[in-house]
Formats: structure tokens, C-alpha cells, sequence
């Protein structure tokens, strides 16, 4: 995706916010920035995101 966002994260935000459905298909650092803020909302409903081994900080 191409975008003029300053970073990661407003790209993220113009995504989620319509509700687009999307998926990271290559480099990690998306995945990370995408699975930060989904371990916060989910934290309190107890629900949990389960690791992906490649995508995962060292």
C-alpha cells in the first residue's frame, strides 16, 4: 500500500476505522504495529492475541 501518512500507525488508523478487512502480507514491522493496539483493546475483555512466531518481536 502507498499512502502520504506521516507513519505506521495513521496508516493503521485509516484502515481499522472504516472497518476494511486486511491482511499483512510482507515485512514485519506492519504486523508488529497492528498487534500492539489489538493486545490493548483487548486486555480488557480477557481475550488475547495469539503470537505469530515471524512476525513477533526478538
Amino acid at each position: 500500500m502507498l499512502s502520504g501518512a506521516a507513519g505506521l500507525d495513521a496508516v493503521l488508523l485509516h484502515v481499522l476505522l472504516p472497518g476494511h478487512a486486511f491482511e499483512v502480507l510482507d515485512a514485519p514491522e506492519p504486523g508488529r504495529r497492528c498487534r500492539a493496539p489489538a493486545r490493548r483493546l483487548l486486555s480488557g475483555t480477557g481475550a488475547t492475541v495469539p503470537p505469530v512466531p515471524d512476525m513477533e518481536e526478538p
